[in-house]
C-alpha cells in the first residue's frame, strides 16, 4: 500500500488538512501532537470496513451512548448484539441481548467477535450460564399487569398495574410470616442452677480483703458492702445466686425462659430453651468481663464438632483447658410446619454454659453469654456470684455456765424447794466472721432452762473479730431434784460448719415449782392440799377442822405427831421418806435451800398417809370404786409389811345422818354389819398390783352428798414402791 509522509521539524507536531471540493482548506484535519504523544482527529470518526479493531491497552469513551450493530442507517439487522470478554485459557464470559430468546443473557461462550451471533451457552461444550453478584438492589418498579387483566380476584384487590413492587413484596413477606411458623427466639436469656446460700458480708468497699473482689454493679445489681446481707435475688432478667465457697462449678440453661412452640396439632415447631439463629454466629461465654470461651456455630464446625443429639437432649460440648464454655450443645433443628414439614429458613438448637472453678475468682463474680452475628451481638442477662473459699473452722474458748440465782421457795413434806432461778452461759468464737457471717440468730440448745436466741452481732469492718456471747438461762424446769441444767450454743455460718460448742452444766439443784391439781375426788401428790394429819376422825367436823390442817413445812422427822410418822410427798409421787434425792438427805444438796432436813435415818417403823375424799354425786353413796396406780402391792391388816407392801383403809366419820364406820381393810371381804377397824370393805375380788382398781362398800352405812371418806395408807420405812395416782369414782 502507498503511504503518505508527513516530516515536521525534530520535536515539533506533525498535521495533514484536507481541502473541499473548492480547493479550500476543510476544517477537518489530523495532527500528531509530539509533546502528548497522541494522534487527533478533528470531526467524526467513521470506519466502513466489517471489522474495526483497536490495539491499545486502553479505550476511553466520552460518548454518552454506544450503539452495538447500528448499521449504516442508524439500524440494524436484527440479530445478537453483546460484549465478549477474551481471556487466555477460559471459555469467553460474555454479556449479550439474545435475539431469538428475546433476554439479555450473562454466559460463557465459545464466540469470538468474528461472530455474528451468540452460541446457545446450554449447547455442548458452551460454558453455561453464570452467576452474578450485586450490592443492594432496589426496585422501583411497577408490578405491570395482571395475568388475567385484573387484581381484584386475589387477596389484594386493590393491586393495579401501577402498584410499586416493594409495596407487593412487603404484603407477601406478612402473608408468609402469618402462614410460616415462627423462628426461635433470639438467645437472650440464661438462668442458673446452682443453690447459693445467704450471708453478710465481712469485705467490701469499706473493708478491703486481700483477695477478694468487692461486689459491684456491672451485672445489674446495687453493690453489697460490709454488714450488708448478700442472698439469692434477681434484678429485672439479672441473677444473683448468693454465696459459695468457691469449689462450684457454675451451670445454667441458654434461653431457660423459652416454652415449647406446639401447634394444635401437637407437632413441636422448636423445643423448651431453643435459641434461633443457631446456625450462624459465634457463642461467647464472658466470665468477669473477659472471654474465656467462644465457639462458632457456622461453617466447618458444624461437622462433628459443634452440636450431637436433638434440641433438648444435646451431648456436644466445646469447653476451654479449665472445662469453661459451653455443653449439652444440641445440632441444629428446623422448624416445623403444622403437619411436620420442615422449614429450614429457622434453625434451632438447645445448650447450657458451665464455668470451671479456674476462671472463677475470690469474692465477686459475674458472668453472661453473648451470641455474636452478623447483624450485631445478642447478649443475655448477668449472673453473679460471691466465692469466699476461707478454711478457718469456727472454734470456741471460755465456755463457761454459772451465776446461778435460785429464788422463791416452796415446802412439801418438810422438804424445802427453790421455785425458780437464772444462770448465765458465755463463750468466745473466733472465725465467725471470715469472710463472710450468717443472717440465722445465735441459738441454744438447753437442758432444764431456756436461753433466748441472739441476733448475730455486726462485723464492723473486721473479718477477724471475735464473737463474744453472752446467754442469760432462766430455769424451765417445773421440777429439778438434785438435778442439773445445761447450756451449748450454736453459732451457724452460711459456708462453713456450724459450731455447736461443748455442753456446760450446772448441777445439784433442788427446785420445785408445780401448782395442784388434786381435787375432792383424785390425788396427784403434787401439793399436799387435801392432805390431813394422822387421827382417828370420829366425826365430819374433825376432817375440815383447822386443827388436823397438814402443815408441809413440819418436818417428817420432827415432834410433831401429827406429822412424824407420814409419808412423804415427792416427785409427784407418795413415797418413802428415805426414797427422796439423796437417800432423803436434802441438807446437802449443793444447790438447795439451807438448812433442809435429813430423812435418810428414817429406815424403819411405819410410815401413814392420811386424805380426804368427798362424795360429789349430788346423792347419797353407800359405796365407790377407787383406783390407786403405782408401784406395790396391797395387803390385808393382819399382813406384815415389806419394802413392797401397803396397807389400804377407808373410815365413814360419823354424819349428819348418824352413819359412821371404823378403818375398814380394803384388802378384806365385807361382811354384813361389820364396819369396825379392820373390818373389811371390799366387795368383790381383790385387785392387789398396782394399778389396782377395787370397790369399797359401807353395807348399809351410806355418804351423803358433800360428806366426806377418809383413806389412810401404811407403809414401811423400808418401802421401795410408791404411789402416784388415787381415783375414787361415785358409782
Amino acid at each position: 500500500m502507498s503511504a503518505i509522509a508527513v516530516y515536521p521539524p525534530s520535536g515539533s507536531s506533525g498535521e495533514i488538512q484536507f481541502v473541499n471540493s473548492s480547493g479550500q482548506l476543510d476544517a477537518s484535519r489530523v495532527f500528531w501532537d509530539t509533546a502528548k504523544s497522541k494522534l487527533f482527529i478533528s470531526g467524526s470518526l467513521e470506519a466502513l470496513g466489517t471489522q474495526t479493531v483497536i490495539d491499545t491497552q486502553h479505550l476511553r469513551v466520552e460518548d454518552a451512548i454506544i450503539g452495538l450493530g447500528t448499521g449504516s442507517a442508524g439500524q440494524g439487522a436484527a440479530g445478537d448484539r453483546g460484549l465478549i470478554f477474551l481471556i487466555n485459557g477460559e471459555t469467553n464470559p460474555s454479556i449479550y441481548w439474545d435475539e431469538s430468546a428475546d433476554e439479555f443473557r450473562l454466559s460463557r461462550v465459545t464466540n469470538t467477535p468474528d461472530n455474528t451471533s451468540f452460541n446457545e451457552p446450554g449447547h455442548s461444550g458452551e460454558g453455561g450460564y453464570q452467576d452474578l453478584r450485586l450490592g443492594k438492589v432496589y426496585g422501583t418498579g411497577t408490578i405491570g399487569p395482571a395475568e388475567e387483566g385484573s387484581y381484584t380476584d386475589g387477596l389484594f384487590a386493590d393491586f393495579t398495574n401501577t402498584t410499586n413492587v416493594g409495596t407487593a413484596v412487603d404484603r407477601f413477606n406478612e402473608i408468609l410470616k402469618a402462614l410460616a411458623p415462627g423462628p426461635a427466639p433470639s438467645l437472650d436469656d440464661i438462668d442458673n442452677n446452682n443453690s447459693g446460700n445467704s450471708g453478710k458480708l465481712s469485705f467490701g468497699s469499706s473493708n478491703s480483703v486481700s483477695g477478694y473482689t468487692n461486689s459491684s454493679t456491672a451485672a445489674g445489681f446495687s453493690a453489697v458492702d460490709v454488714d450488708g446481707t448478700y442472698n439469692s435475688s434477681t434484678s429485672g432478667n439479672n441473677v444473683r445466686i448468693g454465696l459459695l465457697n468457691g469449689s462450684t462449678v457454675i451451670t445454667g440453661d441458654l434461653n431457660e425462659d423459652v416454652s415449647a412452640d406446639t401447634h394444635s396439632s401437637g407437632q413441636t415447631n422448636y423445643v423448651a430453651n431453643s435459641f434461633g439463629d443457631a446456625d450462624s454466629g459465634t457463642l461467647k461465654l464472658e466470665v468477669n468481663g473477659s472471654l474465656v470461651h467462644s465457639v462458632v456455630l457456622t461453617g466447618s464446625n458444624l461437622t462433628g464438632h459443634v452440636g450431637s443429639g436433638a434440641p433438648g437432649s444435646g451431648t456436644d460440648s466445646s469447653v476451654n483447658s479449665n472445662g469453661s464454655g459451653f455443653t449439652n450443645l444440641s445440632t441444629t433443628g428446623s422448624a416445623k410446619f403444622s403437619d411436620g414439614t420442615s422449614l429450614d429458613l429457622f434453625q434451632h438448637r438447645t445448650g447450657r454454659y458451665t464455668i470451671a472453678t479456674s476462671d472463677q475468682r475470690n469474692g465477686w463474680n459475674y458472668a453472661r453469654v453473648v451470641h455474636s452475628l452478623s447483624s450485631g451481638d445478642v447478649e443475655t442477662n448477668y449472673v453473679e456470684w460471691i466465692n469466699d473459699p476461707d478454711s478457718n473452722a469456727l472454734a470456741a474458748a471460755g465456755d463457761a455456765f454459772d451465776t446461778l440465782n435460785m429464788t422463791g421457795n416452796v415446802t412439801i413434806s418438810g422438804v424445802k424447794y427453790f421455785t425458780a432461778g437464772t444462770a448465765q452461759y458465755r463463750v468466745r468464737v473466733t472465725n465467725a466472721y471470715k469472710n463472710v457471717y450468717s443472717t440465722s440468730n445465735i441459738t441454744f440448745t438447753e437442758s432444764g432452762c431456756t436461753i433466748s436466741n441472739q441476733s448475730f452481732p455486726s462485723a464492723g469492718n473486721d473479718e477477724d473479730k471475735v464473737l463474744h456471747i453472752t446467754g442469760s438461762a432462766t430455769i424451765s424446769a417445773t421440777t429439778l431434784l438434785n438435778e442439773s441444767i445445761s447450756a451449748r450454743a450454736v453459732i451457724p455460718h452460711p459456708l462453713k460448719s456450724n459450731l455447736t460448742t461443748n455442753n456446760q452444766t450446772i448441777s445439784n439443784i433442788l427446785m420445785y415449782n408445780l401448782s395442784n391439781n388434786s381435787t375432792v375426788v383424785q390425788e396427784t401428790f403434787r401439793r399436799e392440799n387435801f392432805r390431813i394429819q394422822e387421827n382417828a376422825y370420829a366425826n365430819q367436823a374433825a376432817i375440815t377442822h383447822s386443827d388436823q390442817e397438814w402443815d408441809g413445812s413440819e418436818s417428817l422427822a420432827g415432834s410433831d405427831a401429827g406429822h412424824n410418822t407420814g409419808l412423804m410427798f415427792y416427785n409427784q409421787r407418795l413415797v418413802s421418806p428415805s426414797q427422796g434425792a439423796n437417800s432423803g438427805n436434802f441438807s446437802t444438796i449443793t444447790n438447795g435451800p439451807g438448812s433442809n432436813v435429813n430423812y435418810s435415818g428414817i429406815t424403819s417403823g411405819t410410815r401413814t398417809f392420811y386424805r380426804y375424799f368427798q362424795n360429789n354425786s349430788g346423792g347419797s353413796k353407800t359405796g365407790f370404786s377407787v383406783t390407786i396406780n403405782g408401784s406395790g402391792t396391797i395387803v390385808s391388816s393382819g399382813t406384815s409389811l415389806n419394802s413392797s407392801r401397803i396397807k389400804v383403809f377407808f373410815k365413814l366419820p360419823e354424819t349428819s345422818g348418824a352413819q359412821a364406820t371404823g378403818f375398814m381393810d380394803l384388802a378384806t371381804a365385807f361382811s354384813t354389819g361389820q364396819v369396825s377397824d379392820d373390818d373389811g370393805c371390799l366387795e368383790g375380788s381383790l385387785d392387789s398390783s398396782l394399778n389396782a382398781t377395787n370397790t369399797v362398800t359401807f353395807g348399809t352405812q351410806f355418804v351423803a352428798a358433800g360428806e366426806y371418806v377418809v383413806i389412810k395408807i401404811q407403809a414401811d420405812a423400808s418401802f421401795t414402791g410408791h404411789i402416784s395416782q388415787i381415783t375414787v369414782s361415785w358409782s
